[in-house]
């Protein structure tokens, strides 16, 4: 509803009607914060939206999609949560095969500054995201796999605040103040690195996700 995205489901735009109810123009963290929040009605859906940027419009939205949930759930039940139980079985099986998280490690040579991650998935996401606290990773089924996820998502808590904190280390103010006289930000830094380690990441357990079908193991 916020950003009109049907992922791989086109149908939706049809099956369940919201044309009379304008998108974001910018984004909001409203739907990651219900998660986390195991929010499960729409009360306190309201009540978390007042949290967030521009309550009233998140509010005047919310109020006109209401009623038209229980279509949006039917959809889901027959079409979307299928898919996204199968996406989380199968990533499921390649953490047992090959740990994403350790990998990372070995690769950036940096400890992972948490104990345990949490993966959402999100068919109708249309982009990743994540956060710390808790460590969560956002992120849609268009992802071809879970190492090129905690790749991307990963990185950012590897050299976050709460890890290696990459711009207090030395000769990290060189590199934000070169990106910001190339108009970027430190921001850019991080997501170059952070795009770098999930193509990575992706191309290693590729190689032996290989490995792994020519003798029947995984797939």
């Amino acid at each position: 509803m916020l950003y009109r995205s049907t992922g791989p489901y086109p149908d939706l735009a049809t099956a369940v009607a919201i044309t009379d109810i304008s998108p974001l123009d910018g984004s909001s963290f409203l739907p990651e914060d219900s998660i986390i929040s195991a929010v499960a009605n729409y009360a306190v859906l309201y009540q978390l939206a007042t949290h967030h940027d521009d309550p009233a419009r998140l509010s005047d939205m919310l109020k006109k999609a209401e009623p038209r949930y229980p279509a949006v759930y039917s959809f889901w039940e027959q079409r979307i949560g299928p898919n996204e139980d199968q996406t989380a079985k199968a990533w499921t099986k390649q953490d047992s095969e090959w740990n994403p998280v350790a990998h990372l490690e070995q690769t950036e040579r940096l400890k992972f500054p948490f104990s345990s991650i949490k993966i959402d998935l999100l068919a109708l996401d249309p982009q990743g995201s994540s956060m710390q606290g808790p460590p969560t990773i956002f992120t849609t089924l268009e992802v071809p796999s879970l190492a090129w996820a905690i790749g991307h998502g990963g990185t950012h808590m590897m050299v976050g605040p709460n890890g290696a904190n990459w711009t207090a280390r030395k000769r990290g103010d060189e590199a934000v103040r070169l990106m910001k006289a190339n108009g970027g930000s430190d921001y850019d830094v991080e997501e170059a690195l952070c795009l770098l380690m999930q193509a990575k990441m992706s191309i290693a357990f590729g190689a032996t996700a290989k490995d792994l079908r020519s003798s029947d193991r995984l797939f």
